[in-house]
């Protein structure tokens, strides 16, 4: 969504705006909290890392409120990248939110939320020269998101298979 929003900040931040307050009458803890991370994504595009910072920092505060395990591995996610874009690759505040980001979504099963912060960690020992800890963060990443995306594939298989000729339906596939 923030890819879209290119040359169009003006309008797309009182969108956000309008948004965040109708989410804040409404009330959902999550929806906020999301709403907050993908605000602070508009706001690190236009280099308005002060800001973003802080709507990622109370996005992580709804969630550890609202004890949201998600809430807060996505906003460890986002604060670690920001941490590392605005300051050395050594900081050791960035590794240790995003070591946490990946042992939450390995908690809660979150295949996708997983590769993603191993991405991230394996970006972190790339600013560092550590190449050889990086790949092996990203080879995990990608194992995990081939092995979701096969059980994706099988369970769609599966469900056609039970529709019908199964022959055909694999020949579909590809």
């Amino acid at each position: 969504m923030v890819q879209q929003t290119k040359g169009q900040f003006q309008a797309a931040e009182i969108h956000f705006q309008e948004g965040l307050s109708l989410g804040r009458a409404i009330g959902s803890p999550r929806n906020i909290g999301s709403f907050l991370i993908m605000y602070a994504a508009l706001l690190k595009s236009e280099e308005r890392y002060h800001e973003a910072g802080e709507m990622l920092q109370e996005s992580l505060a709804i969630g550890k409120a609202e004890m949201d395990q998600w809430l807060i591995a996505v906003s460890l996610q986002h604060l670690s990248s920001m941490t590392v874009q605005n300051s050395s690759a050594d900081n050791p505040e960035a590794l240790q939110m995003i070591g946490e980001s990946v042992s939450l979504f390995r908690e809660l099963g979150d295949r996708w939320g997983l590769a993603i912060s191993l991405t991230y960690l394996g970006r972190i020992y790339i600013t560092r020269g550590q190449l050889i800890e990086a790949r092996r963060h990203f080879l995990d990443a990608i194992r995990i998101l081939l092995l979701s995306c096969w059980m994706y594939w099988l369970t769609l298989l599966l469900w056609r298979s039970r529709r019908g000729n199964t022959k055909q339906q694999v020949s579909s596939l590809t």
